[in-house]
């Protein structure tokens, strides 16, 4: 008796825990500008430095996803490290609600990192900010 009650607690758990993750992970990542760099909020997230971007532009596609290698992926929302196509190891912030260009940022190591933006308005004001902070 008390095994069964201690196996359905622990499957409880697990269940509650996994469920946790499903929704945490498919809440959009918020990108922020801040003083001395971006910030990209949830899990994943990430802070780069304006110093640190060697450049910054707006794609509407982007290479293929092979791969996701270290991240979240559920629903039409990836966030995390995945294999790219043509670029290899990228840092993606998509989401299915996002439909606007991705916002492609490079770090001085090469990493990309992709920002799927809600509109426009949104990829352009970000690009003219991160532009601006950087000279």
């Amino acid at each position: 008796m008390k095994s069964g009650v201690i196996i359905f607690i622990v499957i409880l758990v697990t269940l509650a825990g996994a469920a946790g993750m499903v929704i945490f992970g498919y809440k959009p990542a918020i990108l922020k500008i801040e003083d001395e760099g971006i910030r990209i909020t949830g899990i994943y997230g990430l802070h780069m430095e304006f110093k640190d971007i060697t450049s910054v532009e707006v794609a509407d596609v982007i290479p293929r996803v092979k791969m996701r290698t270290n991240g979240y992926s559920f629903g039409g929302t990836n966030k995390g490290y995945f294999t790219v196509e043509e670029w290899g190891r990228t840092r993606l912030f998509t989401h299915v609600r996002y439909k606007g260009p991705y916002l492609i940022i490079t770090d001085r190591d090469g990493m990309r990192t992709v920002y799927r933006t809600f509109d426009n308005e949104q990829a352009n004001m970000v690009l003219d900010n991160i532009r601006s902070r950087r000279q």
